[in-house]
């Protein structure tokens, strides 16, 4: 379930620059509307600290599945210091139970349901942008686009350039006590999806106080969701706002000697999955065969060399259809985890000139390692395409004959795994 969180990395903050930009284009009747946003710029650039209770509801869930609202006690400060602890959590929803704490040096996640942590210094964090940790959390993190539209009240942090359109007075609604505006915004801003414009709702007290009460969201239709499939939809009702933030708000908790400290939280999790749908690992650890083969641009492979790194070996051929399929998707992974991952692609058997050939017309920039047989009938292979993962102190873990399910997946897991992650 955890993919119905993807269609709301976009809207909140995107809703949020429409209403702050100065520099929308407003008819004279939704100057009443623009009057409502000011009034609760001004209310929330005074204080020092803020706290609420956030009830997210989702809406075009799957049928049968009958969703739970998801509850957090969030706290603010003006120095850009935050904490989102969920008191009531959606089980269906993986990584509704996330909870996230950021001091001023240290942002902190964590997942109980997974005994998993994730805890970076501000300095780790600075590629994400004029408030590093709140950018931290966008794309994976239910409550991420709250907080930005949230932090965005408070300290005004991140320029939100993109003048967008659409905003609307809908009413003033005097069922609430005090009363509410009811803004309708349409628009694309720094957060938006490709898809494009998406459809917000906002309600804003109609007092001296002007808190922000509700934000509903309707992402733009996805091109590649199923005919006459229902749009998922979040709201977020802000209940009990206070002026301050409860003792020990931003204080980082001390994580749980049982929980892994992993240093990207949603491949951690992504690898969890991938764990329990996977078969076990039945390899037996034994010494990797050493050698040393040309490789095709006129280099030589020496397995040796690499102790240290963690090593795939990936005997393939140009006639074999599952080889060709699969081989470029391990090499992304190599790359993808960095230097301390090495892929020798082993070719068996075949001319140069051929290899050569294939790999330029399909564009293939990997290092090809040639082998005419030995090094195969070493490590016994047959058939292919036979991977094997070699780890930092040269013993083979893990070897994967053909593609079945969840090939990839167990892969990577197993390449994590011999890296220490």
């Amino acid at each position: 379930m955890s993919s119905i969180v993807s269609p709301f990395r976009f809207a909140l903050a995107a809703g949020l620059a429409l209403l702050l930009s100065t520099h929308v284009a407003l008819a004279e009747d939704d100057r009443e509307a623009l009057s409502a946003v000011d009034a609760m710029r001004d209310h929330y650039a005074a204080l020092d600290e803020a706290s609420v209770q956030a009830i997210a509801t989702l809406n075009g869930l799957p049928p049968g599945v009958k969703g739970e609202p998801i509850i957090a006690d969030v706290a603010l400060a003006s120095d850009g210091r935050f904490s989102v602890r969920p008191t009531s959590v959606f089980e269906m929803l993986i990584g509704s139970d996330q909870s996230a704490v950021f001091d001023g040096e240290t942002l902190a996640i964590i997942m109980p349901s997974m005994n998993l942590a994730n805890v970076r210094s501000l300095d780790e964090l600075q590629r994400y942008g004029a408030h590093p940790a709140i950018g931290a959390l966008r794309g994976s993190y239910l409550f991420a686009e709250l907080m930005t539209t949230l932090d965005i009240l408070m300290t005004e942090a991140g320029a939100l350039t993109r003048a967008l359109v659409d905003l609307e007075y809908v009413e003033r609604d005097d069922s609430h006590t005090p009363p509410r505006h009811i803004l309708k915004a349409t628009g694309a801003g720094p957060y938006a999806s490709s898809l494009g414009p998406a459809e917000i709702t906002f309600e804003i007290d109609d007092s001296e106080t002007p808190w922000l009460r509700a934000i509903a969201v309707v992402p733009p239709p996805d091109p590649r969701a199923r005919p006459g499939s229902t749009p998922l939809t979040v709201q977020f009702r802000l209940d009990d706002w206070s002026r301050s933030a409860p003792d020990g708000a931003f204080e980082i908790p001390e994580i749980p000697a049982d929980y892994d400290s992993v240093p990207n939280l949603s491949a951690a999790i992504r690898q969890r999955m991938a764990r329990d749908r996977m078969p076990a690992n039945t390899t037996r650890v034994r010494p990797a065969p050493t050698f040393a083969l040309p490789t095709l641009d006129g280099d030589t492979f020496d397995l040796a060399e690499y102790r240290g790194k963690v090593v795939i070996i990936d005997f393939w051929a140009t006639w074999c259809a599952p080889c060709i399929a699969s081989l470029p998707g391990v090499a992304k992974l190599a790359n993808d985890l960095g230097d301390d991952v090495v892929l020798a692609a082993i070719n068996l058997r075949e001319p140069n000139a051929k290899v050569q050939r294939f790999i330029q017309d399909r564009g293939w920039k990997f290092p090809v390692v040639m082998d005419r047989g030995t090094v195969g009938q070493k490590y016994g292979v047959n058939p292919i395409p036979h991977t094997i993962v070699v780890d930092r102190k040269g013993d083979i873990v893990f070897e994967q004959i053909g593609v079945g399910p969840n090939a990839k997946e167990q892969l990577e897991f197993e390449v994590r795994k011999a890296l220490g992650q």
